[in-house]
């Protein structure tokens, strides 16, 4: 389930805060202090990265309680966005695809359907989507500049970056009661 934007009660306020955030992430690129991605695994234990490609995050937040300070003080203007919502934010971060590079399918720790994934599109090369995309349940979508791309990540997704250059955003989940239409 892909959601249309506009059915998402806080669309204005979270894309106010898109120009700060890829200021913050451009003000600091040091990915090698991020985790790696590489050794995830979806609910069946299979790698989510194909071997070789690099997927890594920068987490605010994990399972609703985890708070990492270092990233807070790193990146205070998203976690000034996040922390409006509180505790029922259940993950936050930013969001690292190298180019030419895959996420497999793979369903997140959540499998419950009560929440949506929120992606702010930060830095996307130009490409269509078979080149930078993203599918979710047999549905295949695209990021778009100064548009939130929001899905239900307990249905199977992946995403991919078939171009030359990295794709950044920044995600975030919420409960689908609270914040759709």
């Amino acid at each position: 389930m892909i959601v249309d934007q506009s059915q998402f009660k806080f669309t204005d306020y979270v894309l106010s805060f898109q120009q700060a955030l890829i200021e913050e992430w451009t003000n600091d690129q040091d990915v090698r202090n991020w985790s790696s991605m590489n050794a995830m695994s979806d609910d069946l234990g299979k790698p989510n990265v194909e071997q070789g490609y690099t997927w890594k995050t920068s987490p605010h937040k994990n399972m609703g309680y985890r708070i990492y300070p270092d990233v807070v003080k790193r990146y205070p203007k998203a976690w000034e966005m996040v922390s409006y919502f509180g505790h029922i934010s259940w993950c936050a971060g930013y969001s690292f695809l190298d180019a030419n590079s895959k996420i497999d399918t793979h369903r997140d720790y959540d499998n419950t359907g009560k929440n949506v994934r929120i992606h702010i599109p930060l830095i996307l090369p130009e490409a269509d989507k078979e080149k930078l995309g993203l599918c979710v349940n047999g549905v295949t979508t695209a990021w778009e500049k100064d548009k939130l791309l929001i899905f239900d990540n307990s249905l199977p997704h992946s995403a991919w970056n078939f171009t030359d250059q990295i794709r950044v955003i920044y995600l975030f989940d919420l409960p689908k009661d609270y914040c759709l239409i």
